[in-house]
């Protein structure tokens, strides 16, 4: 029987791919960035490709990052049954952490030795991690530490990590080494990992020191300039109405108006005394009339 193999970059390993995955092909992502379309994609290459075990794997992630727990599982049970490795780490994780099913640490412990032994860098890191500190497992500090060593050196930052604060403090009878502390946080900063920068800023209980980097200044030359002509905004026109005065018409002089009212034409006579007529006779003062002489 004839295995068909796939391109080697596929759609879902950009957008699905693990970190530090042996049988990977990208560079791969964290389970907090995979895209919700990444389901899609990988469920396509698992239809081509059948046979490819990562792809079965990725699927699992994606499937797991849109919370299809079940399906999820049964992807990288499948993977896992094909040889990848990984998905052997993997399903230790979900053991642990209790999603889905009640966790179980036993199971988890068994994943993680078995991945280990393959040399997958996320289980030697789990794997070590509960040897060094005796977790569900009888402590075995040197190989618990050997372990942890063998995942930082292939890139695992958080085995770096735990390293530093293993070296820094001193613990389980492994001696402070400040200078090895140092260079696990510098390894895991220059990875641009957030906790390896926290570590730095722990209350002082040591002399742990970072050397403080200056910005290069770089002066820029101008030897050409491009004059851009933008043009000049339009005035906006303005139109001013037009004022039309009604047409005036000549009736002539308008009567004068006094200050009591209209002016009256003259008319009327006047009246005056009547004059009486004159006495005939005298009355004279002894009482009788005089007659003529």
């Amino acid at each position: 029987a004839m295995m068909k193999l796939s391109p080697s970059v596929d759609p879902c390993d950009q957008a699905a791919g693990a970190p530090l995955d042996l049988q990977g092909v990208a560079p791969g992502r964290l389970q907090n960035e995979i895209a919700g379309e990444a389901a899609e994609a990988c469920e396509a290459a698992v239809k081509a490709y059948p046979d490819v075990a990562r792809f079965r794997y990725e699927l699992g992630r994606a499937l797991l990052a849109s919370g299809k727990v079940d399906e999820a599982r049964k992807a990288i049970q499948e993977a896992a049954d094909r040889g990848h490795v990984r998905a052997m780490f993997e399903l230790g994780h979900i053991a642990s952490s209790g999603i889905g099913p009640a966790a179980d640490s036993a199971k988890a412990i068994s994943f993680y030795s078995e991945a280990s032994d393959k040399g997958d860098p996320y289980a030697m890191a789990a794997w070590g991690r509960a040897l060094f500190n005796g977790v569900d497992v009888e402590q075995n500090t040197g190989k618990g530490l050997d372990l942890l060593l063998k995942a930082a050196a292939m890139g695992h930052v958080n085995a770096m990590n735990d390293l530093a604060v293993i070296f820094k403090d001193g613990r389980n009878g492994v001696p402070a080494d400040e200078a090895r502390a140092l260079a696990f946080l510098k390894a895991g900063i220059a990875r641009q990992e957030a906790y390896s920068m926290s570590i730095l800023g722990l209350p002082a209980r040591s002399t742990l020191t970072v050397a403080v980097c200056k910005p290069k200044v770089v002066t820029k030359i101008v030897t050409k300039v491009k004059v851009v002509r933008t043009p000049a905004p339009k005035t906006p026109t303005v139109t001013v109405p037009t004022v039309v005065k009604p047409p005036q018409t000549d009736t002539g002089p308008a009567p004068w108006r006094g200050s009591s009212g209209d002016h009256s034409g003259s008319g009327g006579g006047q009246s005056g005394e009547g004059s009486g007529g004159s006495t005939g006779g005298q009355t004279s003062p002894e009482g009788g009339s005089s007659g003529g002489l």
